[in-house]
């Protein structure tokens, strides 16, 4: 039932000449020199600067000049130079996993995505068109005391830049394979000396989808978006600092099926409704942790697939020097976003199901950071509030009642809501007990309280009168119980200085991922939290005067009631698995042997499985063991490699970058 195949993805040694105008763009040097610097990289990634290299996590970063040099336009192509991390597309959204824990269509992703400090609630907005990024910190890992809420997998941070002190100002047109092109505006203006903005504006159209439909409907992927973003920054006083933001996305386009095939078929992938003819090799492949592959890109979607969705968000962020070492950071932060997606259901070349989604999320979140240092202490303390209010509407239809419904049948399934509210509070201490050894230690207490109303109706439409229909029967309409969840997670390490250039440190944490009620195709059903213990050792190196960073890391998870994705008739829920267990060691290195040449690269090693877990398989009416089988997205051994020629001369006020990048992913 499964395909084990190998996956390379190269990109051949291309030529990039950069065309500036010298009145607009910072001078071509400088820029190739910020691409290539490896001395020092800061990061804020545990609420506070740091050199990456001091940090005891298991850290990548890219500036937004490393971004552009080696080519990376949007969130999927992290992955290519992150160790463990994999990203995929699910229903148009970018699927985050790392180190096998991750994304789930239905419920909370486990890697939580935060923009410019603000948590994204749902998976679909922190992918939305990141532009004009000034660094990406990706935390590999649970982060259960700063970050707390979804973060079971990791923290993905996307930094934007913020105004400047000069007038300045670019402009980009990009085409690419599969008739893409991009159109990038950015206006930096200082109103004042206190007071500057900066506008960026941003286009990308798809127009020739990456999937190749053989059954006859519209190609996939096929998709593109409109962003705009405003960012002003005040200087109150030499000690405040405001930060506002305000951004509004729209993005469309094919989505990918539910499951892409190589050839037609007319089984359906999905079964019955009700599991009496439940296709055991489509329904199962995710939560038995089968390898599924795409290589030859292609479906055999038969109905239409749309995607449409728009996002609308407005953040501020006060700094505020107390004085005495302390700072106040509070970052505030409203989202609205809606999506409406339309696509073939039964992931097969037979038109049996179509599906409907639509969703809606409004929300707010506060956060509230002290920082500092107190003697031998530096510390973080803080607390967190969220208040999200969610809705759904998801309807099935078949049209020509090719399975076991009435022709012309309507399955329907409201969430008019599922609010959530979630508290929290949280601190992190580092004692410094000698200029080499450091205990480090944190704590975060969290609340969750959800409120949901479900409604699961089957219509069948007379086909003599069609504005007519007869309910069938409502399967489930009622507010459900609330759920509650309280958790405490620590986070326990030391860190030892080998010398100035090398740093080892050990740490054990734990994360909690809420549970929840399955809205999709079920009625009253929870599933539980789900929980993880982390055993992390690393080795920091800056070789060379900063020229040369080697990184080893090794870890072991522990997971409890690990959340999965089951497509079960024709609704996905989420399960449980009892246990899981994930071994990994992740290596990287960076060579910058000269101002011309840089040589970079990753492994990275997981051996991910199933320890404790049963599914029901309705096709045989029998219970299927799979413990010991892998993990989805969990590949046995994954590499990057690549490097970067940057010879010392200008053409037409530019520069010339020779590059080539490689990935490698095993089954």
């Amino acid at each position: 039932m499964s395909c084990s195949k190998s996956v390379l993805l190269a990109s051949a040694a291309a030529v990039q000449l950069l065309v500036v105008a010298p009145a607009f763009a910072q001078d071509s040097e400088a820029a190739a020199a910020d691409a290539n610097n490896t001395d020092v990289i800061t990061v804020t990634a545990f609420k506070r600067e740091q050199n990456i290299q001091d940090v005891p996590a298991a850290i990548a970063a890219l500036s937004g000049e490393a971004l552009t040099a080696r080519g990376i336009s949007e969130p999927a192509d992290l992955q290519f130079v992150t160790p463990s991390l994999q990203v995929g597309e699910s229903q148009g959204n970018t699927a985050f996993t790392i180190r096998g824990v991750g994304f789930n269509t239905v419920g909370s992703p486990a890697v939580a995505v935060h923009v410019d400090g603000v948590f994204q609630p749902r998976p679909g907005q922190g992918d939305l068109a990141q532009i004009d990024v000034e660094r990406v910190e990706v935390l590999r890992g649970p982060q259960g005391t700063l970050y707390g809420r979804n973060a079971n997998g990791g923290v993905i941070n996307f930094i934007s830049r913020r105004p400047t002190d000069e007038f300045e100002g670019s402009f980009k047109v990009g085409y690419a394979s599969y008739d893409e092109i991009t159109l990038e505006g950015i206006v930096n203006v200082p109103i004042s000396d206190q007071v500057g903005a900066r506008l960026v504006v941003s286009h990308n159209d798809q127009r020739d989808g990456f999937i190749r439909n053989v059954a006859g409907g519209p190609d996939l992927l096929d998709e593109g978006h409109n962003a705009v973003r405003l960012a002003l920054d005040f200087e109150v006083t030499d000690s405040l600092t405001v930060e506002l933001t305000t951004s509004y996305v729209e993005q469309d386009g094919a989505v990918y099926p539910s499951i892409a095939q190589t050839t037609p078929f007319t089984t359906g992938a999905r079964g019955a409704p009700f599991g009496d003819l439940f296709a055991f090799g489509g329904d199962l492949y995710e939560a038995l942790g089968a390898e599924h592959s795409t290589a030859h890109h292609t479906t055999t979607a038969n109905d239409p697939s749309s995607s449409d969705r728009e996002a609308v968000t407005f953040s501020g962020v006060i700094d505020w020097d107390l004085g005495g070492g302390i700072n106040l950071r509070s970052t505030t932060g409203y989202q609205d976003f809606s999506a409406d997606y339309r696509s073939d259901f039964d992931g097969s070349s037979a038109p049996i199901y179509q599906g409907h989604i639509i969703r809606d999320s409004e929300t707010f979140t506060q956060e509230l950071a002290f920082s500092g240092s107190a003697g031998p202490l530096d510390f973080v303390v803080g607390g967190f509030y969220m208040d999200e209010s969610y809705s759904q509407d998801l309807s099935i239809n078949e049209p020509n009642g090719n399975g076991s419904f009435l022709p012309g049948a309507l399955l329907s399934f409201v969430t008019p809501y599922y609010d959530t509210e979630a508290l929290a509070v949280f601190t992190d201490l580092t004692w410094n007990i000698s200029d080499a050894f450091r205990v480090i230690g944190g704590l975060r207490y969290s609340e969750d309280q959800q409120n949901t109303f479900q409604q699961f109706d089957i219509f069948a439409r007379i086909k003599i009168n069609p504005t007519t229909t007869i309910s069938l029967g409502n399967q489930c309409s009622a507010a459900l119980p609330e759920l509650n969840f309280h958790s405490t997670t620590p986070r326990l390490g030391v860190q030892y200085d080998v010398s100035g250039d090398s740093t080892l440190y050990a740490n054990y944490a734990e994360g909690l991922k809420v549970g929840g009620y399955n809205t999709d195709g079920t009625c009253n059903d929870p599933y539980l939290p789900e929980e993880i213990k982390s055993y992390e050792l690393g080795w920091r190196n800056s070789l060379m005067g900063g020229d040369l960073t080697l990184n080893a890391t090794g870890f072991f998870y522990d997971y409890t009631n690990l959340q999965l994705q089951q497509i079960i008739g024709t609704g996905v829920s989420i399960l449980n698995a009892p246990r899981a267990e994930i071994l990994g060691l992740e290596l990287e290195g960076n060579y910058h042997a000269s101002n011309e040449f840089n040589v970079f690269g990753s492994v990275s090693l997981l051996d991910a499985t199933y320890k404790e877990f049963s599914v029901f398989d309705g096709a045989q009416n029998a219970q299927i063991n799979a413990a010991g089988n892998r993990l989805n997205s969990a590949p046995k051994a994954s590499v990057n490699a690549g490097f970067e020629y940057s010879p010392n001369f200008e053409v037409a006020e530019g520069g010339l970058s020779l590059r080539s990048d490689v990935s490698f992913r095993s089954a």
